[in-house]
């Protein structure tokens, strides 16, 4: 509590001194030392500098995955390792035990088969009710399908010749038995008779309705009727023993059925998350890998140069900053110009006054062109990581720049550019410039980026590191 050094173990001791404005804080300090200590938790994350870091080591993939696995974040999740492997242990011995159910039938596998084919069944009935939206629907009914179709004079047999799907409706062409053709709504189709095979039907049908509907006469609707009786889900339906269980253990037989299939979903679930927990940041590893890959800074577990720039940066996201110097964004600019640009990779996104922002833009075309190019350098990166669920901050930031332009340029008025150039707390743009320092001076400090580049970055650090900035980071 005391202190950094204390945290490191460097200093055995540390005094602190809270100050309180008013007596009514004091059962709150008093809470916080006296106070059960807050849980320690790992804030182990893999970026593209840590993995870039561990791939140029030059270990074999075991090695890595022995040191990504050896995290605290790791050892911390073995607690809920341990929960699931006792679940899935607990949920696979149910499962056996379930499974040993004996039908009197002596194949209690059956009753599954029964359940499918009832399921068509009910699909077909939904098929042949009003819409269809279930199963197969008349909608579906090609040329020369047999149907038995709703006539004011009763139902009657019809044989379909086309369909007009249109908008919100589909308009089938039926041949009647006296050779008129109509037009009808799929609802009025009452029977489609899938399981007799369609009629021919010629392209000049108009001119041979005759001997269409000698064909239809030809057919009797009551063998229609049995042979979908017989041939169709129904009658696959009452082939099972279970349709009629001489036992009358139909009942008992699906409870037990549903249950394990309840208990085998489970514990698919529970199998899934063990895996998914065991080898979360493994498959993170790899993911990172596999985005470094896919913008050519790794190749073969390899780094290129874009990968060695990665690794040698620290930033919330150094693949963005490697992109960014990559395209050539940095290239010839002015000092002012290149510190401004590289102030839109702090991520403060609530710092700053926005219309400072647009109204410092506008008169500044080179800089706002080359400000569209990194967001869309930020919107591939972002895809990418989409992708792949991986979630680093690829945000560009635009409420620094007009300060960071003036303190760069030489200006010494800092209140003015508070004030006038940037409207946040300047806690704030102290805080945006000491990191803005940090980022310039690595990349300036990067054999990676090309050298023009690396000394101008590396003297707009020295620039900005001064007056009110620099004493900050003294205190």
């Amino acid at each position: 509590m005391a202190g950094r050094a204390g945290r490191r173990g460097i200093d055995p001791e540390g005094k602190c001194v809270m100050a309180l404005d008013v007596r009514d804080g004091l059962d709150d300090m008093r809470r916080v030392v006296d106070g059960p200590p807050e849980p320690i938790v790992s804030q182990f994350k893999l970026g593209y500098g840590s993995v870039a870091l561990l791939l140029s080591m030059g270990k074999d993939m075991a090695t890595i995955r022995r040191t990504v696995e050896s995290s605290f974040g790791q050892y911390q999740n073995l607690k809920r390792i341990r929960g699931l492997e006792a679940e899935v242990r607990s949920l696979e011995v149910a499962a056996e035990d379930a499974r040993g159910f004996r039908a009197p039938c002596g194949e209690f596998s059956r009753i599954g088969r029964y359940r499918t084919a009832r399921a068509a069944v009910e699909a077909a009935r939904m098929a042949r009710g009003r819409g269809g939206r279930h199963g197969r629907s008349a909608a579906e009914a090609e040329p020369g399908r047999l149907a038995l179709v709703r006539r004011k004079s009763g139902a009657t047999l019809g044989l379909v010749l086309g369909a007009d799907r249109r908008r919100h409706r589909t308009l089938l062409t039926v041949l009647l038995p006296h050779g008129g053709t109509v037009q009808m709504k799929e609802g009025n189709i009452k029977r489609v008779f899938w399981q007799t095979p369609p009629l021919h039907v010629p392209r000049d049908w108009e001119r041979r309705t005759r001997g269409l509907t000698d064909q239809m006469a030809a057919v009797s609707v009551a063998d229609l009727m049995e042979r979908e009786k017989n041939q169709g889900p129904e009658a696959a339906l009452a082939a099972i023993m279970c349709h009629r269980c001489p036992w009358g253990f139909q009942n008992r037989c699906e409870q037990e059925f549903k249950g394990i299939e309840g208990l085998e979903r489970r514990l698919q679930q529970k199998t899934e998350a063990l895996d998914a927990c065991k080898n979360a940041y493994w498959n993170e590893f790899l993911n990172v890998v596999n985005i470094l890959e896919h913008f050519g800074a790794v190749q073969d577990g390899k780094l290129l140069g874009k990968g060695q720039l990665i690794a040698g940066l620290r930033h919330d996201n150094e693949l963005l900053v490697a992109e960014i110097i990559d395209h050539g964004l940095l290239a010839g600019t002015t000092l002012a110009e290149a510190a401004t640009l590289c102030s839109c990779l702090i991520e403060e996104s609530r710092s700053g006054d926005g219309a400072v922002a647009r109204t410092f833009l506008k008169k500044r075309p080179k800089l706002r062109h080359a400000l569209q190019e990194m967001g869309a350098i930020a919107e591939t990166v972002e895809a990418a990581q989409r992708q792949r669920h991986l979630s680093m901050p690829t945000g560009i930031s635009t409420g620094f720049m007009p300060a960071v332009f003036r303190w760069a340029s030489g200006d010494n008025d800092w209140a003015a550019i508070v004030e006038e150039s940037f409207g946040g707390h300047e806690g704030d743009l102290i805080r945006a410039l000491r990191r803005l320092i940090d980022v310039l001076r690595q990349l300036g400090e990067s054999p990676e980026v090309p050298a023009e580049q690396a000394t101008l970055l590396g003297k707009a650090a020295r620039v900005i590191d001064r007056g009110i900035v620099l004493e900050s980071a003294l205190i």
